[in-house]
């Protein structure tokens, strides 16, 4: 459900709000695949310039290394608009290592982290608040949670504590 809301917000008269989009959610090398089709880097690149001045916040799907396609990853795309990154994790056992992995990998390749977003927040969850107290005090940046909301009538709630981050965000530049 949050994919339709997700267009929704990002369309205009003037704009497409994607680049590549695929019915089946999956890895975007699978399920472009499954659509006879192929994600090239560049193709992405080239969006992201014709449209850089619609554009706020450019979102990739899975992680800085899910594979675009045989030989390319989000990291690829990374490297080449050398843009902060903001790392989403979901706040859940296994946080702190992924976190810390794609951390290692964008310190590997001079890559500015700004923000890392703990995702599905429960403030009465031990380990969601241990991995928030660990990773503070590893991050060079700042730390948002998001909350765990339980059903999709609050994912509005979800998006307005994001586009409040985000605002925080543009503005602090």
């Amino acid at each position: 459900p949050d994919f339709k809301e997700y267009i929704k917000a990002g369309q205009n008269a003037d704009f497409k709000a994607t680049c590549y989009t695929f019915a089946y959610p999956a890895s975007p090398h699978f399920s472009a695949e499954l659509e006879g089709k192929k994600i090239k880097a560049r193709g992405i690149l080239d969006f992201i310039e014709q449209n850089l001045a619609q554009i706020t916040l450019i979102e990739g799907a899975g992680g800085i290394l899910v594979p675009l396609n045989e030989k390319e990853s989000f990291l690829d795309i990374a490297k080449e608009l050398n843009a902060p990154v903001i790392l989403v994790c979901k706040n859940c056992l296994g946080a702190i290592n992924h976190a810390l992995l794609n951390l290692e990998i964008l310190r590997q390749n001079s890559i500015k982290l700004a923000a890392l977003i703990l995702n599905f927040h429960d403030e009465n969850d031990a380990i969601c608040l241990s991995n928030q107290q660990f990773l503070q005090k590893k991050f060079p940046c700042p730390i948002i949670t998001l909350k765990n909301y339980k059903n999709n009538e609050n994912y509005s709630n979800s998006a307005k504590d994001f586009r409040a981050f985000i605002s925080k965000f543009l503005d602090k530049k």
